[in-house]
């Protein structure tokens, strides 16, 4: 049998977060963060409970209750199977902000699945064709290139003066366990 330590745990307390005051301007800084990234880390859960991250290109739709993270994938990945097995994912993205001098980072929650729908996987494309680099995405067609959409249930920004929590309505579907 193997011990798993984890020498990163933060303290128990972490004493500057607090809940945002401003909800929408702690969501229009956490979309800034986020789209200032040229990648996300997704992080999804093997079927032997180990967590799996892998480095996205990604696109962000904001128009709706919570907002939804697009990411293209390819059939048979192993981040499919987590999904299908288990939807709840992290997200999380790091900048240096302007001019490198602060650090800032957005850690997300939410429930994915892959897109099914041709109108919503044409409206996935459009968003992460959107990325510097990826205008060509939005030719590319569902059975070529599997779209994944996470629905945003909870949003941390980390700044230098402490972190901000941002809680979305509750998601429509619910996992067993949660």
């Amino acid at each position: 049998m193997v011990e798993v330590s984890n020498t990163f745990e933060p303290p128990v307390s972490l004493g500057a977060a607090v809940r945002a005051p401003d909800r929408a301007a702690i969501l229009e800084e956490m979309a800034g963060i986020v789209d200032a990234s040229p990648l996300i880390t997704l992080a999804t859960v093997t079927s032997h409970g180990w967590p799996s991250t892998a480095c996205m290109h990604f696109g962000l739709h904001r128009d709706g209750p919570r907002p939804i993270i697009y990411m293209m994938t390819h059939d048979g990945t192993r981040k499919l199977a987590n999904i299908a097995a288990d939807p709840r994912v992290a997200l999380a993205v790091f900048s240096y902000g302007e001019g490198g001098a602060e650090r800032l980072a957005v850690h997300l929650q939410g429930l994915c699945s892959e897109v099914r729908s041709p109108s919503e996987h044409a409206l996935a494309m459009r968003e992460h064709s959107r990325r510097p680099g990826y205008e060509f995405t939005r030719y590319i067609s569902m059975q070529y290139q599997p779209a994944l959409r996470v629905e945003v249930v909870r949003g941390t920004v980390f700044r230098p003066d402490g972190a901000l929590d941002v809680d979305f309505p509750a998601a429509v579907t619910q996992t067993e366990g949660s």
